[in-house]
Formats: C-alpha cells, sequence, structure tokens
C-alpha cells in the first residue's frame, strides 16, 4: 500500500526517479510526487508506483547514483592586492526553498564551503509575498529563489514557475542593478526564458529539465567566492550543474568577494 511519505518510483518510466509522496487523493487514486534527488513535482496513479528501497543514496545526475557534491570553488584569494594577511569576505547568501529538507541539504553545504548564508523555508507561492521584506531585513548579496516545479506538456503551463517569476520581480523593485543584488532562480523544468526577463542572473532550465537538488548552491559557490573586481562568465558560473548549460544559464556577473585588512585588528 502506497502511503504518505513513502519512497516510490514509478513503473511506466522504468522507476527512473525515487520520488517521495506527499499526497494521497484516495478518490482520484492518484499522488502527488516530489523528487528525492532532483526539484521535480510530478503526479502519478497509485497503480503505477512502485515501492523503492532508500539506500541512503542520493543522485548526482538527478536520477540515480550517489551524490556528488558540488564541486568547491576556486580557493577565495589572499593578499592578491592587500598582502598575505588579506581577509576574504564572500557574498551573503539568502536561500528562499519550497523544501524544507533541500534547504537543510543546501545550507550544510554552505557551511561546508564558508559561505554566510541564511536560509529560509517557504511555500513557493508565499515567496512573492514575503521576498520584498526579507531582502529589507536580511540584505544579501546573493538570492536564491528554489523548490519544485515542473513543466506540464500537455498545458504548456509550469507549476511554481509564476511564483518563482513574481518573486524575481518584486526582488528587483527593491534592487535593480543585477551586481547589487544577484539572483538564482528556478527548480526541475522551470520558465528559463520567464525567469531572466524578469530579472535573474542565473536560473534554470533552458532545456526544461531536471536539476539537482544542490545545483543553485553550485552556481552561488561561484559567485559568492570570485573577485568584486572579476565578471564571472556564464559557462564558468554553471560548471559543475547537472545537464551544464541544458540544466542552468545566465549572464555576465560581478563576484561579491571582498578581501579585508588587517586579518587581525586586536
Amino acid at each position: 500500500m502506497i502511503t504518505v511519505g513513502m519512497l516510490v518510483g514509478r513503473k511506466s518510466y522504468g522507476r527512473d526517479i525515487v520520488f517521495r509522496v506527499i499526497q494521497i487523493d484516495h478518490a482520484a487514486r492518484k499522488a502527488l510526487l516530489q523528487g528525492k534527488d532532483v526539484r521535480l513535482l510530478a503526479d502519478a496513479p497509485l497503480d503505477d508506483l512502485e515501492p523503492v528501497d532508500d539506500a541512503g543514496e542520493e543522485a548526482d545526475d538527478g536520477a540515480s547514483g550517489k551524490t556528488a557534491r558540488p564541486a568547491p570553488p576556486p580557493p577565495a584569494p589572499r593578499g592578491k592586492i592587500l598582502g598575505t594577511r588579506a581577509v576574504p569576505y564572500p557574498g551573503k547568501v539568502l536561500h528562499l526553498d519550497g523544501d524544507a529538507r533541500y534547504l537543510a541539504l543546501s545550507m550544510a553545504e554552505y557551511e561546508r564551503l564558508g559561505l554566510p548564508a541564511v536560509g529560509l523555508n517557504l511555500p513557493e507561492r508565499e515567496m512573492p509575498k514575503k521576498v520584498s521584506t526579507l531582502l529589507r531585513r536580511m540584505q544579501p548579496d546573493i538570492l536564491v529563489l528554489t523548490g519544485h516545479d515542473a513543466y506540464q506538456r500537455g498545458r504548456d503551463t509550469y507549476r511554481h514557475s509564476r511564483y518563482f517569476i513574481d518573486a524575481v520581480r518584486h526582488a528587483r523593485e527593491i534592487e535593480r542593478h543585477k551586481d547589487a543584488l544577484i539572483i538564482v532562480a528556478g527548480a526541475c523544468q522551470s520558465d528559463y526564458d520567464g525567469l531572466m526577463a524578469a530579472g535573474a542572473n542565473f536560473a534554470s532550465s533552458p532545456a526544461r529539465m531536471n536539476i539537482h537538488a544542490l545545483d543553485p548552491v553550485r552556481v552561488v559557490s561561484r559567485l559568492a567566492t570570485a573577485s568584486v573586481r572579476d565578471i564571472v562568465a556564464p559557462d564558468a558560473a554553471i560548471a559543475g550543474v547537472t545537464g551544464g548549460a541544458r540544466g542552468f544559464g545566465g549572464i555576465e556577473t560581478r563576484g561579491t568577494l571582498r578581501l579585508g585588512f588587517p586579518e587581525n585588528a586586536r
């Protein structure tokens, strides 16, 4: 029997992606599914679902295999101009995530990479309502808007892209300069063109493909550790994300890392 919280695969798709059941409509005999390792929402008939064994492994390609941690960014420059005792100050990140599990995973990666980050779990539909207040309060250098999404081909619509797009628009009303506030937005199969037109620096997904839960962190790590003196090329920023330029795209963006001196004023 399929129950909420169970890990399942879709038999009709060859169990290519591991999903978690988040809602069941018993009358319609359907379940709403959330990707375990990818930022994808889907629904499926209960008869099409099969429980899968969770070995505690996560995907590195958005489907199967073991988790690959985000490739660490190049070491933060020290003393390039100010001397060997200069201290690197990476850009501050505000990460809004519609998935609490993925938020925890992302925050652990920010900590491992030494990036200052504040994370909040918000349903995607709430992001446009709250992003302006949060930006004024947190004053981040980089804003991440992510969660779950899906392109519904039969309807030519997206599940959550409109919320990400509205949130980007509201953020740009607070700060229109794309180097003063860097925005990384989207999830699996999101409306890339809509997000970029709304004002994102980087977005998913040009090919409407699935992205890994940690792909936004991969992009952020490059931008937060690049010097404010440098312009980060899009291909460099998306290095290591699932699917490369099919999964993420963006524009030239100035780095956010600043060097401070002295290392210890005491």
